[in-house]
């Protein structure tokens, strides 16, 4: 009984993750095309001095947003250390990107992607390849295959 309870919770948790992942979804694309009419207002306002940088923080961030958008529906869709990592790298690129902030501010964010992507190549494996000392080395090759 205790086994069955377990597959059905199972069973709705999927299927609520596909919910959510097919409302993401939908969102980044209802998002998607609400830039357009965003990006015509940004060509037409280069041609203005006056506000140009609000309109282009402004573009960049919707685009940013619905790029977070898309690494979440595919950190939900292939949920994996790498993607969370992927997701994470975008969300403190966007911050750094669009808050004004101190020098000091920024080295940090910068020093946070690097530790972010120094820990997705040396600690995440992908199922195919894995990594071996620095190189990727597919399985079943020796230290000679590699080049």
């Amino acid at each position: 009984m205790e086994l069955k309870i377990q597959e059905v919770g199972t069973h709705v948790s999927v299927a609520l993750e596909l919910v959510v992942a097919v409302l993401v979804l939908l969102a980044c694309i209802c998002g998607l095309i609400a830039l357009f009419p965003h990006l015509a207002d940004l060509f037409a306002g280069l041609n203005k001095m006056a506000g140009q940088k609000n309109m282009l923080s402004d573009f960049l961030e919707r685009v940013f947003t619905v790029v977070v958008g898309i690494e979440f529906l595919k950190m939900l869709c292939k949920p994996s250390s790498a993607n969370v990592l992927e997701t994470i790298i975008f969300l403190v690129a966007r911050h750094m990107i669009l808050v004004e902030s101190k020098p000091w501010e920024d080295f940090l964010y910068v020093m946070a992607i690097v530790c972010l992507v120094l820990t997705k190549h040396f600690l995440v494996r992908d199922n195919r390849q894995f990594v071996f000392r620095g190189k990727k080395q597919a399985e079943g090759q020796t230290d000679t295959e590699v080049s």
